[in-house]
């Protein structure tokens, strides 16, 4: 990698004054960073950064010192074109979230030259008690109910936005818990890594970026079958609380599932686009084919691994998780 091409003007006022690494410092990490994750196995020690949650199209890590900052390495560009234009898009998605009222982490963003191509987007750190689906997992239900009412406003807020500003935009977001940051009061939506929106009916977020963590040979049938579902969904309020709420399966924690349906179904009613409410079977069964579809997409994932290592024999770009609990 060449150090003195590595960053991008990403210096800006979006950067806190309270970090003290150099721009040197900066390029030191990251180029460390990348050569550990290019070796058969990572190797937190060697690459002084530790794993500490996995994305579909990402791998979140942090510096062991800067436990200020999380990193999401998305290593999925071709040229340092796409992935600036990626970053701008992402930009202006935090900016539009920003305008509707959501609160999102200070961050900025890296982009490497190396091989691959990779984008880091960096953001402030909250404490892993504070992250959504482990504060509820630790608050009584009094507070859970509340957590999840104060999500479900947010969610709302986004798709007021949408219809306030004509239709130009459309905004989205993935709703599952572990989206969401909740620091007293307040809460922060922090999985801005995927910019999912659309102007004048276009959509931003380019459906191909997201097929290179996938195997070459199931691009054509994850591209027919799954992918423009997967993301479509994501515009229609009903089908976002639907995700929300199914996703409380995989976190163990089915007894909010009747708490958030009536939650969800009061603010449905109050709008007049809708005349169906959700119920606990439709729930279900979103969840068991939701469930199904990414169970797929990391075996998928992981023989494609299989292949670069010891038939192919090249790196294999992306980090995987071992199992997922879904």
């Amino acid at each position: 990698m060449n150090t003195s091409q590595l960053l991008s003007p990403w210096i800006d006022s979006r950067k806190s004054s309270a970090d003290n690494w150099s721009e040197r410092q900066w390029c030191d990490h990251l180029t460390q960073l990348e050569l550990a994750l290019n070796l058969p196995k990572f190797c937190e020690k060697s690459a002084k950064a530790k794993i500490i949650g996995f994305g579909e199209i990402s791998t979140i890590l942090q510096f062991n010192e800067q436990p200020t900052w999380v990193f999401k390495r998305m290593p999925i560009f071709d040229s340092i074109v796409q992935a600036k234009e990626y970053q701008q898009r992402y930009c202006q998605y935090n900016q539009l979230l920003s305008q509707a009222g959501i609160n999102i982490a200070d961050g900025f963003e890296v982009v490497t030259d190396g091989n691959p191509v990779a984008l880091y987007l960096i953001q402030q750190a909250f404490q892993s008690q504070q992250i959504g689906n482990r504060a509820l997992h630790a608050a009584p239900l009094d507070k859970q109910k509340l957590i999840i009412g104060n999500i479900f406003q947010q969610i709302e807020k986004i798709f007021l936005f949408n219809q306030q500003s004509g239709n130009e935009f459309l905004l989205s977001c993935d709703g599952q818990v572990s989206n969401w940051a909740i620091n007293e009061s307040h809460v922060y939506y922090i999985d801005t890594s995927t910019p999912l929106y659309k102007k004048n009916g276009v959509e931003k977020l380019e459906y191909e970026l997201l097929l290179k963590s996938t195997p070459r040979f199931m691009r054509g049938i994850i591209r027919r079958f799954f992918l423009k579902e997967v993301l479509e969904r994501y515009y229609h309020k009903e089908q976002v609380y639907m995700d929300l709420i199914a996703n409380l399966y995989k976190e163990k924690l089915v007894h909010l599932v009747p708490i958030a349906i009536k939650l969800a179904n009061k603010n449905l009613k109050s709008d007049s686009n809708f005349d169906q409410v959700l119920n606990q079977n439709d729930v279900k069964n979103y969840y068991s084919r939701d469930k199904l579809i990414w169970r797929l997409f990391l075996a998928l994932r992981k023989i494609d691994r299989w292949l670069h290592r010891y038939v192919w024999r090249k790196p294999y770009q992306y980090l995987l998780p071992d199992k997922i609990e879904r």
